[in-house]
């Protein structure tokens, strides 16, 4: 196929030959041999996407912690024992 969407009459009879005797069994072997590399690589892909995914999780823990301190800090200089709280609204 040509990858126009449609198949010339040429392409459609070299396909048929291809699928006749030696031929076709090569042609499985290749299917085969491609499929289980394309298996073994989205393997890698899936580990290499899971750890990255658990870094970033990571990070945003961190982050979270993070803001968490920096909210109760902000939180506690609004606050004076004389005064009481300090309103933050106009």
């Amino acid at each position: 196929m040509d990858g126009g969407g449609s198949v010339e009459i040429e392409e459609f009879l070299m396909g048929c030959l291809r699928l006749r005797g030696a031929a076709r069994a090569i042609d499985v072997s290749k299917i085969i041999h491609d499929q289980t590399w394309l298996i073994k690589t989205q393997g890698k892909f899936q580990t290499y996407v899971e750890e990255q995914m658990a870094g970033i999780q990571e990070e945003i823990g961190g982050l979270r912690r993070v803001l968490k301190q920096a909210s109760r800090s902000v939180s506690g200089s609004f606050t004076s024992p004389s005064l009481g709280a300090v309103s933050t609204t106009p």
